[in-house]
C-alpha cells in the first residue's frame, strides 16, 4: 500500500540519517517555491504515532539557529538533547527564552547530548566544532523573503552574533555576542522601509553566512566561495535541516531522525 511504501522510505532516511525535508530545502530554495515538496497524505503520515517513533538516539546534536526560524525550535533541541521535565519549554518564560531556560537547566549541567551553540544567541557555525562534532548539526531554515520580513517587523533585526572559534587578527569577537559590533547594524537601522531593509547585502544571505562561519548580518555580502560551502554543510554535515513552512512534519521527521515521540509543546 501506499502507507507502507512510505512507512519503508522513511525508516530507509532514517538509517541512512538523511532528511526528506533537508532535500526539500535546497530544491526549494533554487526553485524559489517554499511548498509544495510534502503531499498532504505525507504530512499526515510523518506525525502519524500509530508507526512508532524510535527510541531516542542519544546522539549529540548543534543547533544552527539562524534568526527568524522559530526560537520555539528550541522546544524540540533541548528536550532531545537535556535531562529536563516535559513541561519545561520556551512557554514558561516571557522573553529571552533560551538564557531563561539555560539559566534553569544549565546546558552543560542537564544536557549531554546537546553541544554548546551559545543559548541565547545566533553563533555561527566553527571551524573546529565542525570538525569535532561531524554529522551532528540541526537547524530550520525558512523562505529567505518572508524571514527578511519577520525580521524587518522584529525592530529591523539586526545579528552580529560571531564565532570566537573563526576570529581572525584584529577582529573582535572574544565573545559571541558584544555589543561593540553593533556598529555594523547602522545602515540597517536606518533602512526607510521593508523593500529597503530586504535589499541590503547585510541582510542578504544570513543563512549561508552562519553556515560559513560569519555573523547573520556581517556587511560583507556572501561569496561564491561562502555560498559552495553553505550548501556543502549542508548536505554533509547535518542530520536534519527542517523548514519553517512544514514546521510540525519537521518536528515530526527530526524525532524519526534523531528518536523519541515528539511532545505538544514542540508544535
Amino acid at each position: 500500500s501506499n502507507r507502507i511504501a512510505a512507512w519503508r522510505r522513511c525508516e530507509r532516511r532514517r538509517r541512512s540519517g538523511m532528511l526528506a525535508v533537508g532535500a526539500w530545502v535546497l530544491a526549494a530554495a533554487a526553485a524559489d517555491s517554499p511548498r509544495g515538496f510534502l503531499s498532504p497524505e505525507d504530512r499526515s503520515f510523518i506525525c502519524n504515532a500509530s508507526y512508532p517513533f524510535p527510541p531516542h538516539s542519544h546522539r549529540r546534536v548543534r543547533w544552527l539557529h539562524v534568526p527568524k526560524t522559530g526560537t520555539s525550535f528550541m522546544n524540540t533541541v533541548w528536550h532531545h538533547g537535556c535531562l529536563i521535565p516535559e513541561s519545561a519549554g520556551a512557554g514558561d518564560f516571557a522573553t529571552m527564552y533560551e538564557m531563561h531556560m539555560d539559566a534553569r537547566y544549565p546546558l552543560r549541567r542537564f544536557c549531554p547530548w546537546l553541544v554548546d551553540h551559545g543559548p541565547a544567541t545566533h553563533k555561527p557555525v566553527g571551524e573546529a566544532e565542525w570538525r569535532a562534532n561531524p554529522r551532528a548539526f540541526v537547524t530550520m531554515l525558512r523562505e529567505p523573503r518572508a524571514r527578511a520580513l519577520s525580521g524587518f517587523g522584529h525592530g529591523k533585526h539586526c545579528i552580529q552574533d560571531c564565532n570566537p572559534e573563526n576570529a581572525k587578527a584584529g577582529e573582535e569577537c572574544a565573545r559571541v555576542r558584544d555589543g561593540r559590533r553593533n556598529w555594523k547594524c547602522k545602515p540597517i537601522r536606518q533602512a526607510a522601509g521593508p523593500r529597503a531593509y530586504m535589499r541590503l547585502p547585510a541582510v542578504k544571505g544570513c543563512a549561508a553566512r552562519m553556515l560559513a562561519g560569519r555573523a547573520c548580518n556581517d556587511p560583507e555580502p556572501v561569496t561564491a566561495a561562502e555560498q559552495a560551502l553553505a550548501l556543502q554543510r549542508l548536505r554533509t554535515g547535518f542530520v536534519f535541516i527542517g523548514v519553517v513552512e512544514e514546521w510540525a512534519a519537521s518536528v515530526c521527521l527530526f524525532h524519526r531522525l534523531l528518536g523519541g515521540a515528539p511532545l505538544a509543546l514542540e508544535f
